[in-house]
């Protein structure tokens, strides 16, 4: 197989060919959801209180991952921190724009390891 026959067959695998595509990566933890192929168009925050507030990804300018502080967020109008522990998971599927939601601890964790949200704090700016 010549140098253009190769491009090609690679050429018709990337559209679709005979090769069924790859499943996404799906991830799912008690505390946050990624979407399966394609992007939700908010980020739903489940708080501690029961009450809940989305925010839409097209208003995300900015989000910050430090392992002690855990993950901001920045819109135009609010600055959103999550906190926990091993939020690195949570971290890479929302730079992707694929979690569909995140959910606050209600006062049952019991591990000490694994990925853990703590609080999600919301404010104005």
């Amino acid at each position: 197989m010549d140098f253009r026959q190769r491009l090609e067959q690679g050429r018709v695998q990337l559209v679709g060919g005979n090769n069924p595509p790859e499943p996404d990566e799906h991830v799912t933890s008690i505390y946050f959801a990624t979407e399966r192929g394609g992007s939700p168009a908010c980020l739903d925050l489940r708080l501690q209180d029961g009450g809940r507030k989305a925010v839409p990804y097209s208003y995300v300018t900015e989000i910050q991952f430090d392992a002690e502080a855990g993950i901001e967020i920045l819109t135009p109008q609010k600055h959103i921190t999550i906190t926990g522990r091993n939020l690195i998971a949570l971290y890479e599927s929302l730079v992707a724009y694929r979690v569909r939601y995140v959910v606050a601890d209600m006062g049952n964790d019991m591990q000490e390891e694994g990925l853990f949200v703590s609080g999600i704090a919301i404010q104005e700016r």
